[in-house]
């Protein structure tokens, strides 16, 4: 049996995520995500504020025990490029992105017109000054 590397491992859950395969959830606060596939489970996590922040993914079995990972912070460990791409997708899928946005277009397709109200001159605007300082 051939050994599996991560890069491989990675590159399948990125195109079968782009394909709506892959049931991902929320695991810890909004920056883990998880799936699980038989006894076996994904989590690829952010730590900090993407794109520059490290990601990591973690192969877990049944017991919760890591069997492998890959880490990629944009600097080193180039063959997970596209760990960023597989994190995004799987954020998307576990916060139902698609269909918010879905949601918001059917939203503003319905928005009503809006009342044209008259601009502020510069003396309004000079008094709300006045009495609201910063």
């Amino acid at each position: 049996m051939r050994m599996v590397d991560m890069s491989d491992v990675i590159a399948k859950l990125d195109v079968r995520t782009n394909e709506n395969r892959i049931p991902w959830k929320t695991a810890v606060g909004e920056s883990s995500f998880t799936a699980r596939f038989g006894n076996m489970s994904v989590l690829i996590s952010c730590y900090g504020s993407e794109p520059y922040s490290p990601i990591t993914i973690s192969v877990l079995n049944e017991k919760g025990t890591v069997l492998d990972y890959a880490e990629y912070d944009g600097k080193v460990n180039k063959e997970y490029k596209n760990l960023p791409s597989l994190y995004r997708s799987a954020k998307r899928v576990a916060l139902g992105a698609d269909e918010k946005l879905q949601e918001l277009m059917t939203l503003l397709d319905d928005a009503p017109p809006v009342a044209k109200t008259e601009p502020e001159t510069a003396q309004q605007r000079a008094g709300r000054r006045l009495f609201n300082p910063r």
